[in-house]
């Protein structure tokens, strides 16, 4: 329930209500649950092309940089942060 918000939009349109057994809201939750399906489809899609996608892998740290990122504690905390599987 607490994922249920007051519905704010444009003050010159107002939202259509229908009722629970009516062909209308039928309709819209046809509506609805298709383009939740094709969202979750377009999703899948992206996840796999990303899955097949080589990534980058940056070089080992220097000594130089290493020496930087202790000089900020909060920098090197975020890092390991980062770098953790």
């Amino acid at each position: 329930m607490n994922l249920i918000q007051k519905y704010i939009g444009s003050d010159s349109i107002k939202p259509k209500i229908n009722r629970l057994s009516s062909p209308e809201w039928i309709r819209t939750k046809q509506r609805a649950k298709r383009a939740v399906e094709d969202m979750a489809k377009d999703l899948l899609e992206l996840y796999a092309k990303r899955q097949e996608l080589r990534g980058f892998s940056f070089s080992k740290d220097t000594l130089w940089q290493r020496q930087f990122e202790d000089a900020f504690p909060p920098m090197r905390k975020q890092k390991r942060r980062l770098e953790a599987p």
